[in-house]
């Protein structure tokens, strides 16, 4: 076969419809998975977000209720008539936050 012949041949081949057909249907699948895997990824992700969030808002809720404790013991301890570094010692709270309390209560 001529190599003019081979040509011919692999051109009408590559131009024929169930060719085309087939690189159609092809085309197709590639794209359909393509958008499952990036809607699995996005979904995945929206998840994770979530997730993180949840994990976020209920570290700082748990800090703000530590924090909300040690000051409920703290003006316990003044109105007790305990020494500031004493109360400092107890709760973790600085000598200026004592000090500040005291000035309120």
């Amino acid at each position: 076969m001529k190599v003019d012949d081979e040509r011919s041949l692999i051109e009408d081949i590559l131009t024929s419809d169930s060719v085309k057909d087939f690189c159609s249907k092809v085309e197709k699948a590639v794209e359909k998975g393509m958008r499952k895997g990036i809607e699995k990824g996005v979904e995945k992700g929206v998840e994770k977000g979530i997730v993180k969030g949840m994990e976020k808002s209920l570290e700082k809720a748990l800090e703000s209720k530590a924090v909300e404790e040690k000051l409920k013991i703290a003006k316990n301890l003044i109105i007790s008539g305990l020494d500031d570094s004493f109360i400092c010692n107890c709760t973790g709270l600085s000598m200026n936050d004592i000090i500040k309390m005291k000035d309120r209560i």
